[in-house]
């Protein structure tokens, strides 16, 4: 009888790494994306990292840039030069590849351009950003999909007659790609 027992042990501890679960596959932290519309403008090419996570919450951070030049029409010679720099903390709930996203960030614009008298005007400014939206991401990276509202706040400075802040409603819809890690793969 004893030795039936000890083999029926040996025969469950010899079994159990059968009958586990495979781990989860390793969650992918990096995404690369072009947004229209949104935080940056009219577009944007960004980089996003989640730096935390855990089983039904995660916090990702972004960092984007984009350009855009126009030719003025009411100046022979005039180009307004619109520089955005968007950056974003946001809040991602839900398990899986759908989540919530919640963000908050501000977007530096640093804009130059001709008045009507031909004067060269500068100005740098911080509008605070927003986001509340859909983001779909898989944990083991590829196809990255996020749309969303992404409402700013616009304080317009000295250089105009009045000093006030004007809320402006933005949207925007980002496509990209969550970066794999070839140094892990199998």
């Amino acid at each position: 009888m004893k030795h039936i027992k000890l083999l029926a042990m040996l025969c469950i501890f010899t079994a159990s790494p059968v009958l586990a679960q495979e781990s989860p596959e390793p969650l992918r932290r990096h995404s690369l994306f072009v947004e229209f519309g949104g935080n940056g403008g009219y577009y944007s090419f960004n980089y996003d990292r989640i730096m935390l996570a855990k089983p039904k919450w995660k916090m990702s951070a972004r960092v984007g840039a984009m350009y855009y030049r126009e030719s003025l029409s009411y100046m022979e010679d005039g180009n307004q030069n619109l520089l955005t720099i968007p950056v974003e903390l946001s809040y991602l709930r839900g398990a899986g590849n759908h989540h919530l996203e919640l963000g908050l960030g501000v977007t530096a614009l640093y804009e130059r351009y001709q008045d009507f008298e031909g004067s060269d005007i500068t100005q740098l400014m911080g509008l605070p950003t927003a986001r509340v939206g859909y983001r779909y991401q898989k944990r083991e990276g590829g196809f990255f999909f996020k749309t969303g509202l992404t409402p700013m706040l616009q304080i317009k400075g000295s250089q105009y007659k009045y000093n006030k802040a004007q809320g402006i409603l933005w949207a925007g819809i980002a496509f990209g790609y969550t970066l794999k890690d070839q140094r892990n793969r199998r």
